[in-house]
C-alpha cells in the first residue's frame, strides 16, 4: 500500500467511525425523545375501563417498535435501522397529522446513518472485486 492508499483508507475509517457515532448520539436523542412520548402515553391504558381505540394499541405497538429498533441498530445497523424506518413510518401515518413525514425524518435520518455504516463497514472487510485483464 502506498501512501496514497494509506491516506484513502485512513479517510474511510474516519467517515465511517463519524457516520456510526453521529448515528448513535443522534439517535440517542430522538430515542429519549420519542421514548418520554411513549412514556407519557402509557398513561391512557391505566384505567382498564377506559381503554382506548384499538387503532391506538395499534399505533402504541408501532411507536414500541421503533423504539426497540434504535436498541437493535446499537448491535445490528442494518436489520435495526430498517426496523427503524419501517415501524415509524407507520407510526406516525398511523398518527394521522398533517405532514408527518416532517416527524418521521426525526427517526429515519439515524436509521439511514445506521445502515450507512453497516454499508460501508461491510465494504471495509469484503475483499476488493478482481479487475478484468489483470493477472
Amino acid at each position: 500500500m502506498n501512501g496514497q492508499e494509506a491516506v484513502k483508507v485512513g479517510r474511510k475509517r474516519t467517515a465511517t467511525t463519524v457516520i456510526r457515532w453521529s448515528a448513535r448520539v443522534l439517535g440517542l436523542v430522538v430515542f429519549l425523545f420519542w421514548g418520554a412520548f411513549f412514556l407519557e402515553h402509557l398513561e391512557w391504558f391505566r384505567d382498564s375501563s377506559q381503554l382506548p381505540p384499538a387503532r391506538v394499541f395499534l399505533n402504541m405497538f408501532y411507536h414500541l417498535a421503533m423504539l426497540l429498533g434504535f436498541l437493535a441498530a446499537l448491535k445490528w445497523e442494518l436489520a435495526g435501522g430498517l426496523v427503524m424506518i419501517a415501524a415509524s413510518g407507520l407510526f406516525f401515518i398511523g398518527l394521522g397529522v398533517p405532514h408527518c413525514y416532517l416527524f418521521w425524518a426525526t427517526y429515519a435520518i439515524p436509521a439511514l446513518l445506521f445502515i450507512a455504516d453497516w454499508r460501508l463497514r461491510r465494504a471495509a472487510v469484503s475483499p476488493p472485486a478482481p479487475q478484468a485483464g489483470v493477472a
